[in-house]
């Protein structure tokens, strides 16, 4: 990948003249952005921990700064060195091995901060520092740390929600597959259209509307009967919480699987 900006002399070899660098894999890796990460929406803002603590900089997979570096285009660690804003402060010091380590460790004005996702870091502040770090392949580097807890629980609604949403494309009740925020759009529910009629869905009740249209039979004489006692689907209760609340769409599931399977 072709550097943002180019330059006489590259940071990298400039560093290189002064420290053993040698070509590693996640020189040429992507620098990831947060919300690159994977399950990302699943950390919560609401719960973070904030400390001083020990980390290895290979575990900085990313950095988190606002309109820049990686903002509108992807690129890889080599192309971050090379276009750290401050970096030509470094060169014009013209700084030994010794001093670039001692610089990296440093906190100044400024600590080196991080936010944690699970396993991976993100640089917030100390770009340039931090940078150094992992290319004079130090070992461990102590930052201030944000950490963001993992809401595993909403995380199982949306494994559980995705599960029901494919359960009901494969029988043909709904038509769409639904985005992930369609999806988690509402808490311990999900809207869904099936045949035309809009239901708010319970995440309690998804076994049980599936065991209901899986049994229902499909004779033509019932659902008759059925549609007179029940009326049109406009009549619902479309807050669907309880199998109570199952209940009074049998007469609509029967209908609609004897539509579907017609179609067959």
């Amino acid at each position: 990948m072709k550097s943002m900006v180019e330059s006489k002399q590259s940071n990298l070899d400039w560093l290189k003249k002064r420290c053993p660098i040698q070509p590693k894999k996640w020189h040429t890796e992507k620098v990831l952005r947060i919300n690159e990460i994977e399950n990302y929406r699943f950390y919560s803002r609401n719960s973070t921990k904030t400390y001083r603590g020990i980390i290895s900089p290979l575990d900085i997979k990313g950095i988190q700064y606002a309109y820049a570096y990686n903002d509108g285009s992807d690129i890889t660690w080599i192309d971050l060195l090379n276009n750290l804003k401050r970096f030509k402060d470094i060169r014009h010091s013209n700084m030994t091995h010794e001093e670039l380590i001692e610089h990296a460790q440093s906190d100044y004005n400024e600590s080196r901060t991080v936010s944690k996702f699970g396993s991976l870091y993100f640089t917030t502040t100390g770009q340039h520092r931090m940078a150094l770090c992992k290319f004079l392949d130090l070992e461990k580097v102590t930052v201030q740390i944000n950490e963001y807890t993992f809401d595993q629980e909403k995380f199982n609604a949306y494994q559980a929600r995705k599960k029901f949403v494919k359960r009901l494309l494969d029988r043909g009740l709904i038509s769409e597959k639904l985005s992930e925020s369609e999806i988690m759009s509402f808490e311990h529910a999900i809207s869904l259209n099936i045949h035309g009629v809009f239901i708010m869905m319970g995440d309690q009740v998804f076994d049980g509307l599936i065991n209901l249209y899986d049994g229902l039979g499909t004779n033509k004489v019932l659902i008759t009967f059925e549609s007179l006692i029940y009326g049109k689907p406009s009549t619902f209760n479309n807050d669907v919480r309880s199998q109570s609340d199952l209940l009074q769409f049998k007469y609509f599931l029967r209908k609609c699987k004897a539509e579907l399977l017609s179609d067959v």
